[in-house]
């Protein structure tokens, strides 16, 4: 089987999820075909002035390609999958998409119009035209089938995995990487971009209510709304923000390693890899109660109403003040967090690409 996958998400200078996501799968894809498969990285050519951050990958039945849209890429494969919701519009491969989440389908704050029409373009075209569609979690793809309904039998849910550098970080490590960052030895973490969807003032809101005190770290880049979100934020009585930015990945397992909990009752997540980020980690998370976020953490962390600024504080003053919680929610955590692999995620998604080349 030649697979033919769109390597395109993950070739920017700061990768987000779906980056992630895209580099994480080629990496194992790579690990785990078979003998008589050949797996094809394929990057548009809109990415050309970017290829610095094009990932060297390679392997005896690997091999690199440029395309250019709406045709697909050389070396006739059998299946491509588009790994960002976008399918070439000229490709005689069974054809399989990923898709992330559909907030765009559900609410008109959270992004540009320009985006979310795009957005929805691709979504119906991935109805239209996959073979089979690639969801993160249980919630998304129900979320996605009220709009598609007819897609029903097509759609399959892979959970995505925690790459194994997420773990506990104590000691020289952990105190050298707070110290180069200017963090606290306490604080509370949100890691994700400056977004609207992400309801980081309604988290501001809570952590104020909380009676905590807990500085704010903050890991990632502006994205939409930010202005407004620092604004209102900044209006916020009691809350400190501190901002490292986007960081390197190696320093992120030390980071959400000495934060004493994770902030992250967002939105409408179509899966919420931070929280499982923070598991693996040590650290617990208070979560929205809605969307892929208690499906993805499993009992093993806080959960709250994104809407609820008050039933946020409280969970998150329970986890400061509460040693015993804490500890039982980390030890759960490591445990529930074990079965997120890479390796699961991509054996599962190559059982995706057999099926829909035999259909």
């Amino acid at each position: 089987m030649r697979i033919a996958l769109d390597l395109t998400p993950c070739v920017k200078p700061r990768r987000t999820g779906v980056g992630w996501y895209t580099l994480h799968l080629a990496r194992s894809l790579a690990e785990q075909i078979g003998p008589e498969d050949r797996l094809l990285l394929c990057t548009r050519l809109s990415r050309w002035r970017m290829r610095e951050h094009r990932p060297a990958l390679s392997g005896a039945r690997v091999s690199q390609r440029w395309f250019q849209a709406p045709f697909g890429p050389r070396g006739a494969p059998d299946v491509f999958h588009g790994t960002d919701a976008r399918l070439p519009e000229r490709c005689r491969a069974a054809l399989v998409a990923t898709v992330h989440d559909v907030f765009s389908l559900e609410c008109d704050g959270y992004a540009p119009p320009d985006f979310r029409a795009r957005k929805r373009t691709h979504y119906a075209d991935i109805a239209e035209r996959a073979t089979r569609i690639l969801f993160p979690s249980e919630a998304t793809r129900r979320a996605y089938l009220t709009h598609f309904p007819r897609t029903e039998t097509r759609a399959r849910v892979v959970y995505e995995g925690v790459d194994p550098t997420f773990v506990p970080t104590q000691g020289s490590r952990a105190a050298q990487v707070r110290s180069r960052l200017g963090l606290p030895e306490s604080y509370a973490l949100y890691v994700g971009e400056i977004s609207l969807r992400k309801n980081l003032p309604v988290l501001a809101r809570a952590l104020a209510l909380s009676g905590t005190k807990l500085p704010w770290v903050w890991v990632g880049a502006d994205s939409y709304g930010a202005a407004a979100i620092l604004e209102a934020v900044g209006h916020v009585p009691g809350i400190r923000v501190l901002r490292p930015g986007y960081l390197a990945f190696e320093d992120l397992p030390a980071v959400y390693s000495g934060a004493t909990l994770l902030t992250f009752a967002t939105q409408s997540e179509g899966f919420g890899l931070p929280a499982l980020e923070a598991m693996a980690c040590g650290t617990p998370a208070v979560v929205a109660n809605r969307g892929a976020l208690p499906e993805i953490t499993g009992g093993c962390a806080l959960e709250a109403d994104p809407a609820d600024p008050q039933a946020i504080g409280a969970a998150i003053r329970r986890l400061a003040q509460d040693r015993a919680l804490r500890e039982d929610l980390r030890r759960r955590g490591l445990a529930w967090v074990r079965s997120f692999t890479w390796q699961r995620a991509a054996r599962e998604t190559l059982a995706v690409y057999r099926d829909a080349v035999g259909a």
